[in-house]
C-alpha cells in the first residue's frame, strides 16, 4: 500500500499504472474499489464499476469521481 500526504505525488503512480483495478481510501474514512478509468486535469480520479462503503453500507457504482485531495491512500496487485 502507498499512503502520502502530497496528493501531486498520486498523479505519476496512477497514470503509470494504466488501468485496472484500484483500491481507494479517503481522509473521510471511505473505501472505493474499482477499475481505474482516467485521472482528470485538475486531479479527479475516475473508476469504473466500483463498490464501496458509504455510510457504512456497502453500495455499487458505475463510475465514481474523486478528488486526489481527499485520497488518503491508494492499493493495487
Amino acid at each position: 500500500m502507498k499512503a502520502v500526504q502530497d496528493e501531486n505525488v498520486f498523479i505519476p503512480l496512477l497514470s503509470s499504472r494504466g488501468g485496472g483495478e484500484l483500491m481507494v481510501w479517503t481522509r473521510g474514512g471511505h473505501y472505493f474499489r474499482g477499475n481505474l478509468e482516467k485521472v482528470e486535469e485538475g486531479g479527479i480520479l475516475v473508476l469504473k464499476d466500483v463498490s464501496c462503503t458509504l455510510a457504512g453500507e456497502r453500495h455499487e457504482r458505475e463510475f465514481v469521481y474523486l478528488s486526489l485531495g481527499a485520497v488518503d491512500a491508494i492499493s493495487w496487485e
